[in-house]
């Protein structure tokens, strides 16, 4: 690909302690993310999808800094801190005062439109506290007219700087919570399931909306969503999560027509057709998930996959190009061998 990177994980895990006893002495670890790697490029929407609890949302907040991690590295492309003539950057190995610098080019949206928005403050509030606290703004009457065309940009109007949030639909707080995410004009944003929580004539109107500003500002984003439907229109290119790895990496397009891997294989036979004529051979994974607190030997995913071989239990599968042509990452022992059905 072409495209500058924007940022580059490498190696990332977060492994929380499991605290026992009167002594709350550490007896194990919940692999929550587990040597994940992959990059951003510059203008681009990746997707991370996976089901609930793969650890795609400690992903997210582990390169935001909110969560410190295990082990990994995080690197940035900022234009804000420079280290030895260059603009990439070890998040990680940040000073409080240069986090928060560089905290402006990296934004994020939470999933729940409700609980992201402190009930005491009012629209105008909420969406100039990141301007007010970077000292983007110092004039009043400039920082009310950069409100007002941040509340146009995501759909809403001046009547609304001085609402509080109890007054909005979940689709308007959203767009509340879009517009304080892009206020300083971040180079990236991590969206966590920004549409979860809304319905789904709202949830086609916030994605376009995104899409709108992104092709508008070119702004990069991690889209976090459980939803292959959501995933394929707003995305480039898609990683796959399952217990805290990424089983598969490449575009939307590969993905969806030549997945390599039996997970993803398994996700896209569940997208539901609109067409009852339409017959869908879909696969029902056997078992529960394991425990990320002691995942199985070998591959994660051999528990519940029906092409499962000896190697698969014995020896963990590595991330590694199958396609240089389509830039094609999976995490399979068997991905050459396998001729999927979907």
């Amino acid at each position: 690909m072409d495209k500058s990177i924007l940022l580059d994980v490498v190696n990332l895990k977060k492994h929380f302690p499991i605290r026992t006893g009167f002594l709350k002495k550490i007896t194990g670890h919940v692999k929550a993310v587990d040597d994940v790697s992959f990059q951003v490029f510059e203008g681009e929407t990746l997707g991370l999808v996976g089901e609930s609890g793969c650890g795609k949302t400690t992903t997210g907040r582990m390169i935001l800094n909110l969560i410190n991690p295990t082990d990994g590295t995080i690197n940035f492309n900022s234009n804000i801190i420079k280290t030895k003539n260059k603009t990439t950057i070890n998040i990680l190995e940040l000073s409080p005062t240069d986090l928060k610098k560089v905290r402006q080019e990296m934004q994020i949206i939470f999933q729940d439109p409700y609980s992201s928005l402190n009930p005491r403050m009012t629209v105008g509030s909420l969406i100039s506290e990141p301007l007010v606290t970077h000292k983007k703004i110092q004039n009043k009457r400039d920082l009310k007219k950069r409100i007002s065309e941040l509340l146009n940009s995501v759909g809403l109007s001046d009547s609304h700087i001085n609402r509080f949030p109890h007054e909005f639909s979940g689709g308007q707080r959203q767009r509340i919570g879009i517009a304080r995410a892009i206020a300083l004009s971040p180079k990236l944003i991590v969206a966590d399931e920004p549409v979860s929580a809304l319905d789904v004539s709202v949830q086609a109107q916030v994605i376009n909306l995104l899409k709108s500003i992104q092709n508008e500002l070119n702004i990069s984003f991690l889209f976090i969503a459980h939803d292959l439907s959501v995933i394929k229109y707003i995305s480039d290119r898609i990683a796959v999560m399952y217990l805290g790895k990424i089983v598969e990496l490449c575009t939307k397009d590969e993905l969806f027509n030549n997945p390599k891997h039996p997970y993803t294989e398994a996700l896209i036979s569940s997208i539901p057709i609109p067409n009852p004529k339409h017959k869908k051979n879909k696969i029902i994974l056997e078992g529960d998930v394991p425990s990320p607190s002691n995942p199985p030997t070998g591959c994660h995913f051999h528990t519940r996959c029906k092409y499962a071989k000896n190697i698969c239990r014995e020896s963990i599968p590595f991330l590694k190009n199958i396609n240089n042509k389509n830039d094609h990452y999976v995490s399979c022992h068997l991905s050459q061998d396998l001729k999927l059905n979907y």
